[in-house]
């Protein structure tokens, strides 16, 4: 878990590395004749490790690229099961996806009635993958609850599902709960969301929501063809 003390460390160490990386550039070049022979394959300057790490961390690639391929507006049916034995309520819900931060992270918006007279649900998710950690997250807020609901995915190895896992205190039962999503992309321009979790009675996990989506706008991704971002 990166804490609050460990954060501000990790952000010190990246500061004064490139305050490091600054002043040793400066001084090898005051104190270096202007007539200096580098070795043929060898680099005049050696990048500072800490430097480098944070620069890999900070780096854009090939996971964020495939983050990005779901960026633009989505439109479908969202399916709701309030129980597991209840009828299904149907309402239709909007999906925006849009690539932020130099095609870091992608920011999802969404939009959907929900049933038994809620309301409109608004939510915002941001999708990343940690390249230190080497591992896919979630974060997401929405108008119906005070909480940060935070998970972690596994993609499967064709890259057309993913399998999000959260853990998070159920308001009915007051328990520290797991709950599923599960993401499958059905085509370049069509997904299904579904979201697994326990029913309150049982306790047995069962289906509480279904989505069939469709890509109606299809923004521009900020990647180009080998993964990396595009030069500004």
């Amino acid at each position: 878990m990166i804490t609050r003390t460990n954060f501000g460390s990790f952000l010190i160490v990246c500061v004064v590395a490139t305050l490091l990386f600054a002043a040793n550039r400066s001084s090898s070049q005051q104190n270096s004749p202007s007539c200096t022979t580098t070795p043929p394959g060898s680099s005049a300057l050696t990048m500072d490790p800490a430097m480098q790490a944070c620069i890999d961390a900070g780096t854009p690639g090939e996971m964020q690229a495939w983050l990005c391929e779901s960026v633009g507006t989505w439109t479908g049916n969202c399916t709701m099961w309030t129980t597991e034995l209840a009828a299904p309520t149907i309402h239709p819900c909007t999906f925006v996806m849009t690539s932020v931060f130099g095609g870091r992270y992608v920011r999802h918006t969404m939009k959907c009635e929900m049933p038994d007279n809620m309301g409109m649900l608004d939510g915002v998710g941001i999708y990343a993958y940690d390249n230190t950690a080497k591992q896919f997250q979630l974060s997401w807020i929405d108008n119906m609850s005070t909480a940060i609901l935070s998970g972690t995915g596994e993609r499967s190895s064709d890259g057309k599902i993913m399998n999000w896992t959260f853990r998070y205190i159920d308001p009915a039962t007051k328990k520290l709960t797991t709950m599923r999503e599960l993401v499958t992309r059905t085509g370049p321009d069509s997904s299904t969301i579904e979201m697994f979790g326990p029913d309150t009675t049982t306790g047995k996990e069962y289906r509480i929501m279904r989505m069939d989506l469709k890509r109606t706008v299809c923004d521009a991704v900020a990647f180009n063809s080998s993964g990396t971002p595009p030069t500004q």
